[in-house]
């Protein structure tokens, strides 16, 4: 749960910057954005006419990937805790026609679903929110037992070409992430949390190791059963 500090905060930062977000995003990623959604859906895997959640969805930029996975007869809820990103979000449904997205604005911990979805993911925000292990737990809880999870975010380069790159990436984000929540941010502590609720669990690094992606499913299911 964000507190209310904090979530103003998070909201008067989002609220400023959400008609520039999907360029900033672009810039960022030296305009691999669409390519990199694209990867990430193909490692959630969701399959033709799975409940998928995303869960702090921004602007909505992994719709057109999951879209292309769930297809029609499949459904998208997107939840944020921002109705100017909400709002972005909006207009990319109504520009592409897609009428089985459902927006929904909502602090991630304290959303439940109507049922459990088939698959849930949550992209370049689990950083932001103050306690990590809550949220995952809450992600995690979300799903059908055996059903997929996955988190993807910015992390600062722990290779040698670090150095030099890590305060250009801590300046670059600043815009985007509330003094407040920086030390918390760039800390390994979002992605140790997801790993401690999952299984099966797996990781890549891409952008020479400036963005991870991390996925596993929720114990349970004919998998964990037959072991």
């Amino acid at each position: 749960m964000i507190s209310g500090t904090d979530e103003r905060r998070i909201l008067d930062t989002y609220a400023r910057g959400a008609g520039r977000y999907d360029a900033f995003v672009s810039w960022i990623t030296f305009g691999l954005q669409e390519y990199i959604r694209n990867r990430l859906v193909e490692r959630l895997a969701p399959k033709r006419g799975d409940l998928v959640l995303d869960l702090a969805c921004g602007t909505g930029l992994n719709f057109k990937a999951l879209e292309h996975r769930v297809g029609p007869t499949g459904r998208i809820v997107g939840v944020d805790l921002s109705a100017d990103m909400l709002a972005v979000a909006r207009r990319r449904v109504e520009k592409f026609g897609w009428t089985n997205v459902t927006l929904i604005q909502s602090d991630v911990t304290r959303y439940h679903p109507e049922q459990s979805a088939d698959a849930a993911l949550s992209t370049f925000a689990l950083g932001l929110l103050p306690d990590p292990g809550l949220t995952a737990r809450r992600m995690v809880d979300m799903v059908r037992p055996g059903a997929p999870v996955l988190v993807a975010d910015t992390q600062l380069v722990p290779r040698w070409y670090g150095a030099p790159l890590n305060p250009v990436f801590r300046l670059a984000g600043r815009p985007w992430i509330p003094r407040s929540v920086e030390a918390r941010y760039w800390s390994p502590h979002p992605l140790n949390a997801f790993t401690a609720v999952t299984v099966g669990f797996w990781r890549e690094e891409w952008l020479g190791g400036s963005v991870y992606a991390a996925w596993g499913r929720r114990p349970g299911g004919t998998t964990e059963a037959a072991k």
